[in-house]
């Protein structure tokens, strides 16, 4: 991951990207024992290497074509408008898509959730950030202005100023952000619905980058930041659940709260930041994105990003509410269940810490990595004073902002305590059938009933979101790719020269000297 980041050459960089993508095989096939671990890890194998593939194609063209490799000296090589562009920038945008889980070669971090926890803490907080990183350091710093100089997209109503390369990038974000969200609605594995809540936030952070504005950077930027602290907490969550359950599906979980109360407190931390509420890291980066979006002008990806925000809030509801948030549920365990170990909770409290400051002080992150990381790639940048945010479009005071939440966080916590004391004086409970109306004429007992898919019966009966997702399922068109190439080798066996050798050495004579020809005529 260090080689990805810090290669000066495209030579270097495909290097290190393909020993990345192997270390991503190896470690997802960690219970080689498990059929669904070796078919996971072939899965991100095979989707990686698209990549890769991509990646060395591109390196190859713009050797030739320039004779350079050295990545700082490849934007003043291409010049602005050389037709080269249309070859290397879809293959650069390419190569990184599986590395970033960008639709359509996402859907191999879900499956890689049958790793241990720790693995996938490893290969999202720095694969599938380091994807990011490349889509940023090309697009946003090396080919800036070329992306910047290009034919702006048509009807900027809906899509603002921004160029057709930078849009074709926020797109594939916007779209991202989508699907994953909805796919997090209504999965039930815990681990493969942060998986999906992961991919939805990265789309954010590629809506950014397409961009191609200041803004967009320094949203880019911090939201990876506070992205890998919001999703590291909740996959800690998860796998510190399945230690203690042994269980995956939020269906046959509940009431955890009594038992693993750091656990749900935590867990809590990481739902309100996914639901971007002040206070929290994830809420600055979002306020840095929409600022971003409206100041050019993007209608549709603003819409894109309140919905997105939507339905992410659902998914963290969703998982608060069906794994901690119900009834006592003892008699679904048949052992004792408590928090994990000091040595597994130090990390989860950590990383609870780093949300809330950057959240209650988002100036200390944007002044120490964010702004002078901006300021080396020459663009100018917002005005931050020591506690205070200063867009073109208004300003923004985190510290005022958290003590007026905190205060009416007081208020309503003592308007609720006094309820309670005047509640005490009437012991008898409205029946049931008083409460039916609110309910759409539902069982009251639903609301408490342990099985997580009661908790969005209206989205996955009325609004049929699990049948989108289903028919949206882009594996569906990959296992049909699968099946005609595996029909194309079994009839290439016909060629087979039956271990004849001479005909085999013939045959790569030939196809070298054919390969050698096409390259000699090609330059």
């Amino acid at each position: 991951m260090l080689g990805v980041l810090f290669s000066s050459s495209l030579l270097g960089l495909a290097i290190f990207w393909e020993l990345l993508s192997i270390c991503s095989y190896v470690l997802i096939s960690f219970w080689n024992e498990n059929a669904l671990s070796l078919r996971a890890a072939m899965k991100c194998f095979v989707m990686t290497h698209v990549g890769s593939l991509a990646l060395l194609i591109a390196m190859v063209v713009v050797f030739f074509s320039t004779g350079i490799l050295e990545i700082s000296e490849l934007g003043h090589a291409i010049s602005i408008g050389d037709p080269i562009i249309y070859f290397v920038f879809p293959l650069l945008l390419l190569a990184a898509l599986p590395k970033a889980v960008m639709f359509p070669l996402h859907t191999w971090l879900p499956d890689a959730t049958v790793a241990p926890t720790s693995t996938i803490l490893v290969f999202h907080e720095g694969g599938t950030l380091a994807g990011v990183y490349m889509v940023i350091r090309f697009f946003l710093d090396v080919f800036h202005v070329h992306v910047c100089s290009a034919t702006p997209m048509p009807l900027p109503i809906i899509f603002g100023n921004v160029s057709v390369w930078g849009c074709i990038i926020s797109l594939i974000g916007a779209v991202t952000i989508v699907v994953g969200a909805l796919n997090g609605l209504v999965e039930n594995d815990i681990k493969r619905i942060i998986a999906y809540g992961t991919i939805s936030g990265l789309g954010y952070i590629m809506m950014a980058v397409g961009l191609t504005t200041p803004f967009g950077y320094i949203a880019s930027l911090f939201m990876m930041v506070s992205h890998a602290f919001c999703f590291g907490l909740l996959f800690f969550v998860a796998g510190a659940v399945i230690y203690a359950t042994g269980k995956h599906d939020i269906n046959e979980l509940g009431g955890l709260y009594w038992h693993m109360p750091i656990t749900a407190f935590c867990c809590l931390v990481g739902a309100l930041a996914l639901s971007a509420v002040p206070l929290l890291s994830e809420f600055a980066g979002k306020y840095l994105l929409f600022h971003a979006v409206i100041n050019s002008q993007a209608t549709l990806f603003m819409a894109v990003a309140f919905f997105g925000c939507v339905l992410n809030v659902a998914i963290a509801m969703r998982l608060l509410h069906s794994v901690f948030m119900q009834k006592y549920a003892k008699q679904l365990f048949k052992f004792p269940v408590e928090d994990p170990p000091a040595a597994m909770l130090a990390p989860m409290i950590l990383l609870l810490i780093f949300l809330t400051v950057f959240g209650v002080a988002p100036t200390a992150l944007l002044q120490s990595f964010v702004i002078p990381a901006a300021r080396d790639t020459g663009l100018q940048v917002i005005i931050v004073a020591q506690w205070l945010i200063e867009t073109p479009l208004g300003f923004w005071n985190p510290t005022v902002v958290a003590l007026s939440l905190l205060g009416l966080f007081a208020f309503l916590s003592g308007v609720i305590a006094y309820s309670g004391k005047i509640a005490t004086v009437y012991r008898e409970s409205p029946s049931e059938e008083s409460f039916k109306p609110f309910l759409c004429g539902e069982d009251v007992n639903l609301l408490d009933n342990p099985r997580g898919n009661y908790f969005y019966h209206v989205l996955t009966s009325v609004v049929r979101v699990e049948v989108a997702c289903k028919k949206s399922d882009v594996d569906r068109a990959y296992d049909k790719l699968s099946k005609k190439f595996s029909g194309l080798g079994e009839k290439l066996l016909r060629l087979d020269i039956q271990q004849n050798y001479f005909a085999a050495f013939a045959s790569f004579i030939i196809g070298a000297i054919v390969t050698i020809l096409i390259l000699a005529f090609g330059g």
